[in-house]
């Protein structure tokens, strides 16, 4: 009941801000993240910038359907705060909290881990429609 609550507020908000801002483009939404190919809307030559740019617009949608991907035990909201605060300061790594150490990281690496990770868990959410189904006893399908 805590997890339907919580979804459904998560979506009235991430709706009321697009409503507020008027912008619909700014969230990425599911069947956008299915057209993409993550190894080019994600690509290495792309700027750190742009690839936080990516995970900004398609993350939101995954918080709101609870798909989160998690590194380190850090979620990946988090990981692009700390990406974004890293870009505004000029260093060139970001620390990821890791119980009671740090996991260093180079922003590069972290703004295209942050992108990918965005992406991901919406394309295997929609994925698993699908090939989920292939697995329960008594379907058919061969093991």
């Amino acid at each position: 009941m805590k997890k339907i609550l919580k979804t459904t507020l998560a979506s009235a908000a991430i709706l009321g801000l697009i409503g507020c801002t008027g912008a619909t483009a700014s969230v990425g939404t599911v069947a956008d993240a299915v057209k993409l190919d993550v190894k080019t809307a994600c690509a290495p030559t792309m700027s750190p910038a742009e690839h936080l740019a990516v995970a900004k617009k398609f993350n939101p949608t995954a918080v709101a359907m609870d798909i989160e991907f998690m590194r380190f035990k850090v979620s990946n909201s988090k990981a692009i705060a700390a990406v974004e605060k890293s870009l505004k300061a000029g260093e060139k790594i970001v620390p990821l909290l890791k119980k009671k150490k740090y996991t260093l990281t180079s922003v590069k690496d972290a703004a295209w881990r942050t992108c990918v990770f965005a992406i991901r868990p919406l394309q295997l959410h929609e994925q698993a429609k699908t090939t989920a189904t292939l697995a329960i006893p008594g379907s058919g399908f061969k093991y």
